[in-house]
């Protein structure tokens, strides 16, 4: 009886079997990921730009778009596609999911959303109430969005190629049979930014390792990866559970021996008698106290008493115990004792460590973690496999030392073909009439303004406010034309029989001499020919002093990480919250390690007097053609530009930019593309910052160098070919400075360094000299024997130490408290 009923129900297992269809979209076709753009958030209405052949099956099956500007919209329960290209918009009602579709086309073809391109197609549905995309891409178009967004696309080829293979075998192992998404473009899977074609290095080595993965025996490796693993490699099986065959603890002598690894070792130290409000939420003290019966205000004098952790075979903290003393108020004899246990899960986030490789020192007024390496140590090491690949090690060898037992297959998938066919009759969307409109009649109010065309070549004039419009006529340098009006960074203009729009970037505007205000009277207002930045714009600007730092979605390193920028990268900071600078990424808040940042000054520079304001020095252009702006920043409009060795007066700095006189009125530009030829006081009006005249050239200084190579250059800028390298401590003679760079001798003749790796000896602007006091306004900083994280600790200060500061070098000050003498972090201090 029994084998007959077996007998039945395999029968019937084998019919549904037969029946069965296997699912669409990506789930059966190895060569398309479907990845949900989590990173957009929960937008109602978000605006998508096509740049190429793409159309909405869901509207005609032959349609192709007008390129332009379309807006996804929720109304009443469904998706709504607003069409703008057009003179009019159109909307069209698409139920709740339609898709984006890509057709093969030789020129540029993709999809712009915020500051971001994508390839493929793009799902769009509707998903309580808020609009989710999911791009369905390619696989190896997948990797070109990763790769460089987990590694730096300037890092070696071959670690990239490891990286393009650990990335690649990661997505294979997660895509689905259900559901309508394989993974998302976050760190809760991997980071993806979409195309960029500028990320050269990481597009080759997706190219050069084109469908390999990783697997042990049949089955697809776990390849687990972190930024270091501070030379001991973790297993899998000591954090997660679970034996991992070629997941196993082994030293990692890469890791530890690259110098630009600023995670080889680090330090965490919490003062005793703080009481860090933070570090006791985390611990969840509050809890605690309640099983005691107690309550915060019961309660005074808490500290750290005691501090132990057990660790597992690769040295990592595997359990540990936190004891915090205290007494209650009004009783100090009543001492109270509450001891905590912490876990592996939660030991990191609780401390805020980088990893839980680390030894604890109990010093007299702190325990101090003393640790190595950035993540969880387990798998590849990023800046192991930089090393490995700087020491000549091709990726499959690196690949081998970090997954020891795996092999490399080959995925049984087509080259992406950029899309299915063009349909064979093709439609666009129709155009309304355009409303017939009366020729505008001339403002008598208004007055003419004129600029001139400044190109090199010609410039295009088109029809609309944008590249998609159709090209009507061309200009040709030093044409002048009537600005009508202005549409974004488009202007209205009109020459001889032409009317159209041109790119604002290329026309520079005919400034007028201001009538001269009547001389009687006190209620006259200032002319309008100097619109300085507003008293109200608290934006502040840092540049990134670590080769690779993370761009994190909150300000924690539990926080998921969001994106990477690379040394020497412009950063808007918005906001200080603790230890973390809030700063704007890609349309977007997030957050960065101060430790990383250098801050640019800020200070509001002095405008003299007169209409134009006191000049106080003279210098030359260095650049081709440097933009003069309206304010200082970027985010000012652009009034004219500059030719090399353009000689100019210089009227007061702000923060990297001088004010200058430029026409009959000011302007600003750079101070990285300027040298100073002569000079009075452009110091900031910081009163810790005026410590005399700028140098002019003509005083030598010296200085000596901090890094441990530093790149010497033939002019003020990482453009400027390299002349050479400067190794640590070696003297130099500073005959100038140019922005934020000095020139000095340099064998026969001369050369530029960045002035954050100088540290000035000598010299009327030395800081060795003068001497100022500060405050720490950390709960515990470090006191460090050099300028920078990588040199030795030398001391410890608390919150409200008062310093001496007898020097400075880039964003540290070298400071004396007591008998103590070394450096600390500039930002720290205040």
């Amino acid at each position: 009886m029994f084998r007959r009923v077996l007998a039945f129900v395999i029968g019937i297992m084998v019919c549904i079997n037969l029946l069965w269809v296997p699912p669409a979209l990506g789930a059966s076709d190895n060569s398309i990921m479907r990845v949900k753009l989590l990173s957009l958030e929960t937008p109602s209405s978000i605006d998508i730009v096509v740049d190429g052949t793409y159309g909405v099956p869901k509207i005609d099956k032959n349609n192709i778009l007008n390129k332009g500007t379309y807006t996804v919209r929720v109304q009443s329960g469904q998706l709504v596609l607003d069409d703008k290209t057009g003179s009019k918009t159109q909307s069209t009602a698409l139920g709740s999911s339609f898709t984006f579709k890509r057709y093969q086309d030789s020129g540029t073809n993709r999809l712009k959303i915020g500051n971001k391109y994508y390839l493929g197609d793009m799902e769009v549905r509707i998903s309580n109430g808020t609009i989710e995309l999911i791009n369905h891409v390619h696989i190896e178009t997948y990797l070109y969005g990763v790769v460089p967004y987990e590694m730096s696309d300037s890092w070696p080829l071959e670690a990239l190629k490891a990286q393009a293979v650990a990335a690649r075998t990661y997505a294979i192992r997660n895509k689905k049979t259900t559901g309508y998404y394989d993974i998302v473009d976050t760190t809760l899977d991997q980071v993806y930014n979409g195309y960029n074609s500028t990320n050269k290095n990481s597009i080759k080595a997706v190219n050069e390792t084109f469908g390999k993965v990783l697997k042990y025996g049949s089955k697809y490796a776990d390849t687990f990866f972190s930024a270091s693993d501070g030379g001991k490699i973790e297993a899998a099986e000591n954090l997660w559970g679970g034996k991992v065959p070629y997941s196993v603890v082994k030293d990692d002598p890469y890791d530890i021996n690259n110098p630009n690894n600023s995670h080889r070792s680090w330090t965490k130290a919490y003062v005793k008698k703080s009481e860090d409000a933070q570090l006791l939420k985390r611990l969840g003290y509050k809890d605690k106290l309640k099983e005691e019966g107690l309550s915060e205000s019961d309660v005074e004098n808490i500290e750290i008493n005691n501090l132990e952790f057990k660790y597992n075979d690769s040295g990592r903290a595997s359990e540990g115990t936190i004891v915090l003393s205290m007494n209650k108020k009004q009783d100090p004899d009543n001492k109270i004792n509450i001891s905590i246990t912490l876990s592996k899960s939660n030991i990191r986030t609780v401390f805020d460590l980088k990893s839980l490789l680390f030894d604890v020192v109990d010093k007299t007024d702190a325990f101090v973690f003393e640790g190595k390496g950035y993540g969880h140590g387990i798998g590849m090491s990023q800046y192991g496999a930089y090393q490995m690949a700087r020491e000549g090690f091709t990726y499959d060898q690196i690949l081998a030392f970090y997954y020891e037992g795996t092999s490399l297959s080959d995925l049984n998938i087509e080259p992406d073909k950029g899309g299915d066919p063009k349909p064979s009759n093709p439609s666009t969307n129709p155009e309304p009439e355009p409303e017939p409109k009366p020729d505008p009649k001339p403002d008598p109010g208004k007055e003419q303004q004129f600029g001139r065309v400044n190109v090199s070549t010609s410039l295009n004039v088109r029809s609309g406010p944008g590249t998609n419009y159709k090209r009507i006529a061309s200009l040709k340098k030093g044409d002048r034309v009537e600005i009508l009006d202005r549409s974004g960074a488009w202007y209205k203009i009109k020459t001889g029989s032409i009317q159209g729009y041109v790119h604002g970037d290329y026309i520079v505007l005919e400034t007028k001499e201001q009538p001269t205000p009547p001389s009687s009277g006190n209620d006259q207002k200032p002319g309008t020919t100097d619109p300085a930045p507003p008293p109200s714009d608290d934006r502040r600007y840092g540049i990134v002093t670590a080769s690779a730092l993370n761009v994190r979605s909150g300000p924690s390193t539990k926080n998921h990480k969001v994106g990477m920028v690379v040394k020497g990268t412009r950063l808007t900071i918005l906001a200080t919250q603790g230890v973390w600078y809030k700063i704007s990424y890609n349309g977007k808040t997030a957050y960065v390690h101060s430790d990383y940042v250098k801050l640019e000054s800020t200070s509001t520079p002095s405008t003299g007097s007169g209409n134009v304001g006191t000049v106080i020095g003279k210098a030359t252009v260095t650049a081709s053609s440097l933009n003069v702006r309206s304010g200082a920043g970027t985010n000012y409009k652009r009034i004219g530009s500059l030719p090399r060795n353009r000689q100019v007066e210089l009227l007061a700095k702000q923060g990297a930019w001088y004010k200058i006189k430029y026409g009959s009125g000011v302007g600003y530009v750079h101070g990285d593309y300027l040298k100073i030829i002569s000079s009075g006081n452009t110091g900031n009006n910081n009163s810790s910052n005026n410590s005399g005249s700028q140098n002019s050239g003509t005083e030598q200084r010296t200085g000596t160098v901090n890094a441990s190579a530093l790149n010497v250059r033939s002019g003020p800028g990482t453009n400027y070919s390299r002349k050479g390298t400067l190794s640590r401590g070696t003297k130099v003679t500073i005959t100038g400075e140019s922005g934020s760079w000095y020139k000095i001798k340099y064998g026969s003749g001369t050369g530029y360094v960045h002035k954050n790796y100088i540290t000035i000896t000598s010299g009327s602007n030395s800081r060795a000299t003068e001497q100022r006091t500060g405050t720490v306004n950390a709960s515990a900083l470090n006191v460090r024997s050099g300028p920078g994280t990588n040199y030795s600790r030398v001391g410890l200060l608390s919150r409200g130490a008062k310093v001496t500061i007898t020097g400075e070098s880039g964003s540290w000050y070298k400071i004396k408290s007591g008998s103590l003498t070394g450096y600390v972090s500039k930002q720290y201090i205040k």
